[in-house]
């Protein structure tokens, strides 16, 4: 006979949350990252470049990170996102842009034999506006975040999202 345990999870499937204490939520010692711009007005149409980059490199140095941003889709389309340098050699995990949605979800580590460079740009970004006269934003998610050899958590990042003005 199955436990009354065993007969739900038959019946439907649970998502189980992290509790505290196996991860760290994002608080006022939690790392920065910040969007690094020439420009917070955006011609429409124009392809721009834009860093995501640590405020301050942690320590110790990240050696996987993933980045999560929204925007709107109607005024925002991500055309790419490449690594930054951190690492003198990269493992692309995961690299995931929908335009509908308007959701981005890149996933890199350390190469296995790469060194970290103590730079501190985690990500380039490509972005081409559309319309005019409008503002918009990218705003970089709660479940970002960083890992380090040795630290067996996962380090939540924070980041004020990058308020953008398209002419």
């Amino acid at each position: 006979k199955k436990s009354s345990t065993e007969q739900k999870s038959a019946e439907k499937v649970e998502t189980v949350k992290p509790t505290e204490s196996m991860e760290e939520k994002v608080n006022e010692n939690s790392p920065v990252v910040q969007f690094e711009v020439s420009s917070t007005e955006i011609v429409s149409n124009k392809q721009s470049e834009m860093k995501i980059v640590f405020e301050k490199l942690p320590e110790p140095p990240p050696t996987a990170a993933t980045l999560h941003l929204t925007y709107d889709p109607k005024v925002i389309k991500i055309d790419d996102i490449s690594e930054g340098d951190l690492w003198t050699g990269v493992n692309v995990l995961e690299r995931k842009i929908d335009n509908e949605k308007g959701d981005l979800k890149f996933s890199l580590g350390q190469g296995f034999e790469d060194k970290v460079t103590g730079k501190t740009t985690l990500a380039v970004l490509k972005i081409t506006a559309v319309g005019n006269n409008i503002s918009s934003s990218i705003k970089i998610e709660e479940d970002s975040a960083i890992a380090s050899v040795g630290i067996n958590k996962l380090i939540f990042l924070k980041g004020m999202p990058l308020k953008i003005e398209i002419k």
